[in-house]
């Protein structure tokens, strides 16, 4: 049963783990520290249509991802977020009645941007918190579309695309008061299935 009610199961299981990396390419070679982010989509398909960025920074981690997913005859617009600055977590799931999200976006077409803008409200603590999200990226830097998990089987038609060359400004606020607000530069930006 519960393949039936929950085709799509996401979990992060890390966002900022310390790691080493090997780049090669052509005749140069790279070779250092980097950070891991690691992930798990369990399950039998993903949603009908997502959106998801991930960026990081010396001090700041941020995942979220959103979209249509179906849980047996219905569909929902569900979102989660996860923001880690100086180790302060704030997490938002829209499956939580305290959490809201609202959002405006535009897949990449016709040499236009692939644009984003996400605004997570949630009661936490007897405070409200908000974050907003606005992430753009050139058409140019979208892969084509790539293979995912339907129902069906894997497919790319309409499949995903994904960049990793967005720009994402967050803004994080407590009642109204912004707390932290930076701009990640070669994050990742990603639009899959159809609405």
């Amino acid at each position: 049963y519960t393949r039936w009610l929950l085709p799509c199961r996401y979990e992060v299981q890390c966002t900022r783990s310390p790691g080493a990396a090997d780049v090669a390419g052509g005749d140069a070679t790279w070779r250092g520290d980097a950070l891991v982010h690691a992930e798990a989509q369990y399950g039998s398909a993903f949603p009908r249509a997502w959106r998801w960025i991930q960026a990081t920074d010396e001090e700041t981690t941020l995942v979220a991802t959103g979209g249509l997913f179906v849980i047996g005859p219905v569909t929902t617009r569900t979102w989660l977020c996860r923001y880690e600055v100086a180790g302060e977590v704030w997490s938002f799931r829209t499956t939580d009645p305290r959490t809201s999200a609202t959002e405006e976006s535009a897949p990449p077409r016709d040499d236009r941007p692939g644009t984003l803008r996400v605004v997570f409200r949630r009661k936490f603590r007897g405070e409200t918190r908000t974050l907003e999200l606005a992430a753009t990226a050139p058409e140019a830097t979208f892969s084509t579309p790539l293979y995912v998990p339907t129902r069906t089987g894997f497919a790319r038609n309409p499949g995903s695309r994904e960049s990793f060359a967005a720009s994402v400004t967050a803004t994080a606020s407590v009642e109204g008061a912004i707390v932290d607000e930076r701009t990640f530069e070669g994050a990742c930006l990603e639009f899959g299935g159809v609405e």
